[in-house]
């Protein structure tokens, strides 16, 4: 008999589990931009690579239904590593991790915007780089997939510039947030920006942007930032992009 209660209390969570998706069986969408300024390949393919090793699948959207990436964030391998600022978190392995992937995406094409079903995902990102400023973060398509990923519990996120989407998109009220911080925006690109992301963030969000500068010492390098709001993820940049990986591979396992 006590051998049979033992069994029948196991049923409930045992049931439960069964009654929800594997994070094998999930699927996470990356929106990547078809403006000429790119998406930043590092962005993409660190997330990319964390969750198809943790058996995650993935998928690709774009305006176009072809992805721009930012060329200055794909360099040849060979050529680094690289004295540039720019490069300072790229090394030659992630280097051709990023040609392969955008590779493998400009041979397959990605999905239009208008073909996405929103209800087929477990998360949807948008990728940041300077184009998803002019084509992404005031899209009302983007808008509507990201709504109806976070109106129904699942992960919405954004990465870098990126990240403008989700305040556009009126998801990030009361929400620590991070994003491309203003002091960084370099300086031959300022003249072409619609918009401040750094002022917008910090205006959607209720003065509650974040971006990790702010009690460096003199001299102290900053490490990666990403912020876990529920289900609205965030990261700050090309150094964030692993960590934002690990953050949608953990969310997608609970």
């Amino acid at each position: 008999m006590r051998f049979i209660l033992t069994l029948l209390a196991l049923i409930p969570p045992v049931c439960a589990a069964w009654g929800r998706p594997a994070a094998s069986e999930k699927k996470v969408l990356f929106i990547l931009t078809s403006d000429r300024h790119g998406y930043w390949g590092e962005e993409l393919a660190a997330p990319v690579e964390i969750l198809r090793q943790a058996g995650i699948s993935v998928e690709f959207a774009s305006p176009s239904g072809k992805a721009v990436i930012d060329p200055v964030s794909a360099p040849d391998p060979g050529v680094l590593p690289h004295t540039d600022p720019l490069f300072q978190w790229t090394s030659p392995e992630t280097a051709g991790k990023v040609l392969a992937l955008h590779k493998e995406i400009s041979e397959k094409g990605t999905l239009s915007l208008k073909a996405v079903k929103s209800e087929k995902y477990a998360a949807i990102v948008v990728v940041g780089g300077h184009g998803s400023i002019f084509d992404l973060n005031r899209n009302p398509a983007v808008h509507k997939l990201l709504r109806k990923a976070a109106s129904a519990g699942r992960i919405a996120a954004a990465e870098c510039h990126g990240t403008g989407a989700l305040a556009f998109a009126g998801l990030i009220k009361g929400k620590r947030v991070t994003g491309f911080p203003d002091a960084w925006e370099p300086a031959q690109l300022r003249p072409e920006l619609p918009y401040i992301l750094q002022d917008e963030l910090n205006k959607a969000s209720g003065g509650l942007y974040e971006s990790g500068l702010e009690n460096l010492k003199p001299g102290e390098a900053p490490g990666p930032l990403v912020i876990v709001q529920g289900n609205i993820i965030t990261s700050r940049d090309p150094m964030s992009s692993r960590s934002m990986g690990e953050a949608l591979a953990a969310a997608l396992r609970k």
